[in-house]
């Protein structure tokens, strides 16, 4: 499931953050002569996590203790996304804009090349979507991109 955090809120996700803090104090304090030891110490650092530390969230039971592949197999081809007919569809540019009703709009270069769909919500202001993400509103009056409506702040 798609999970939006706020930006610049580590605390929305401190074990997460913990996590990285005490990878990078192991990888690289002393520091290393040559990237392979670095490299050691976080294929250690995995294997600990995954494989040796029980983890209070899972019974005290290790992540690779519960892991299975899954089932699914994965599809030959990703079906690219449809939308309703009352939106207008648009591709991402190289560059990471699309043509808005008044000329070009960054957007994100993280989806060059894709299809998304803009659903008029207000008079002007759209909703872009990828799939059934909702990525944020455009507003053709300002030309401005604003975050999700369910982000406790806009970006």
């Amino acid at each position: 499931m798609h999970q939006r955090l706020a930006p610049a809120s580590p605390h929305e996700n401190g074990a997460h953050e913990r996590m990285h803090r005490v990878l990078k104090a192991k990888a690289t304090k002393p520091a290393a002569a040559n990237a392979k030891l670095p490299q050691r110490v976080c294929n250690t650092f995995v294997q600990t996590c995954h494989e040796v530390r029980p983890h209070e969230a899972r019974n005290d039971e290790t992540p690779s203790s519960r892991w299975h592949p899954s089932a699914r197999p994965l599809p030959t081809r990703i079906v690219p996304p449809t939308y309703p007919g009352h939106f207008d569809v648009r591709r991402i540019s190289t560059a990471g804009t699309c043509r808005s009703h008044n000329g070009q709009q960054f957007l994100t270069q993280a989806l060059n090349g894709e299809m998304i769909g803009l659903e008029e919500v207000h008079d002007g202001v759209w909703n872009v979507r990828y799939y059934e993400t909702l990525l944020g509103r455009f507003d053709e009056q300002s030309r401005t991109m604003t975050g999700a409506p369910s982000l406790k702040k806009d970006y």
